[in-house]
């Protein structure tokens, strides 16, 4: 009986998946869980989405994985699906032109996440596999190639989604408070009980 207020004041730690998404653009935008993303010719008739440093102090063009604010702790996954103007994603079987790469803090490279293109060909999302996501403070740096010709239509649009892990939630004061006082009701249950009195025989 006394455990119903311990329990539920620890529910704000429980994790779970959770997704964060936003409207891309042409020509780009800003990512809040990392630079800035452009899109535009790549020649070869081809139209490239990436996503650079932008305004982030970093030589290598590699993006910082910031996803301080956004509810994510890390990053397992990473989707962009054409919503504008019809337009094909190139084929994986290319082998060109569509990756997702993550890294460390010094550059190094620490994984390749899988590809995988939906039938209409308007979507694709690269996946971590175990051990491989992206956590804060490491690096990484993504293109995705389109089969559109250099003149993207007007309309050309798209969003950008990340899944991960939710943050651990900070527990507000009443929570704190609902805790405090549900192991404190516990703990008082455990010293009320009364000793057992045995009789010799």
């Amino acid at each position: 009986m006394f455990l119903a207020p311990a329990m539920m004041a620890l529910a704000p730690f429980a994790a779970q998946a959770t997704v964060v998404t936003f409207d891309g653009g042409i020509p780009g935008g800003t990512d809040p869980l990392g630079g800035t993303y452009v899109t535009g010719p790549s020649g070869g008739g081809l139209v490239q989405f990436q996503e650079t440093a932008g305004h982030q102090a970093d030589d290598t063009q590699q993006v910082l994985f910031d996803p301080t604010g956004s509810g994510l702790a890390n990053a397992t996954s990473f989707t962009l699906t054409i919503t504008g103007s019809t337009d094909m994603i190139l084929p994986l079987d290319r082998n060109f032109g569509n990756y997702f790469e993550t890294f460390a803090a010094d550059g190094s490279i620490l994984s390749v996440w899988n590809a995988s293109v939906n039938a209409a060909g308007t979507a694709i999302t690269y996946t971590a596999d175990a051990g491989s996501e992206l956590l804060a403070g490491e690096r990484f740096a993504t293109i995705t190639t389109f089969s559109q010709g250099n003149d993207l239509p007007a309309d050309f649009s798209y969003t950008l989604s990340w899944t991960g892990d939710a943050a651990a939630a900070v527990p507000e004061a009443a929570t704190w408070m609902m805790m405090i006082l549900g192991f404190g009701l516990v703990g008082l249950s455990y010293r009320r009980k009364p000793a057992a009195v045995r009789f010799a025989a």
